[in-house]
């Protein structure tokens, strides 16, 4: 799921909701009428880790989604945001409910540069907004059960926070960042 252990809508169970079938992903192509399948045109930069780029294009050329990747250059983020690819490999911090539903969920996010709506989406985030704490965090697990039923994203691993330091600092990790932030390193006395 798209919303980290750190978050009020975190559910482990979604982690294991979709599992790598190539033969029902090849079925639901056809179903969805590209029983051949098709090519996709994703975006690639020189700052990406080239072996997760390639191993996404493997293991979506096995079910029959032919990926192709076109050199964005320094433009990787906007051309992402411009909408110039419907699809792309991204990785979002998620250490906020909110934080993240403003980042990528809401109509006007950054990260939904095609601007879909979604009623049911917006009436969770309406009570994470303005419902109880408890209210809330209920609207949260919800709002994770349905953009992960819904295939919204589709997330298939965590980067572990890990990170080396003298035992003369002091090192606190932020939740959404894989590497303390430099305000967050202190001396340790």
């Amino acid at each position: 799921s798209v919303l980290g252990a750190s978050t009020k809508g975190f559910d482990s169970s979604l982690d294991g909701y979709y599992t790598y079938d190539v033969a029902k992903a090849k079925q639901l192509l056809s179903d969805a009428g590209y029983p051949n399948g098709f090519t996709l045109t994703m975006p690639s930069t020189s700052l990406a880790n080239q072996s997760l780029l390639t191993t996404i294009q493997q293991e979506l050329a096995a079910v029959g989604i032919t990926v192709t990747y076109s050199d964005t250059g320094t433009n990787f983020v906007t051309d992402l945001l411009a909408g110039k690819f419907t699809s792309s490999w991204m990785q979002l911090a998620s250490a906020n409910d909110w934080q993240f539903a403003q980042l990528a969920l809401v109509d006007k996010a950054t990260f939904n540069p095609f601007k879909v709506a979604d009623q049911q989406a917006d009436a969770l985030l309406s009570t994470m907004q303005s419902g109880s704490d408890d209210q809330a965090a209920t609207a949260a697990k919800s709002l994770n059960k349905y953009v992960t039923e819904n295939a919204w994203f589709a997330p298939f691993f965590r980067i572990d926070n890990l990170y080396l330091s003298s035992s003369k600092v002091k090192v606190t990790m932020a939740a959404d960042n894989v590497t303390p932030y430099l305000y967050l390193i202190q001396p340790a006395s």
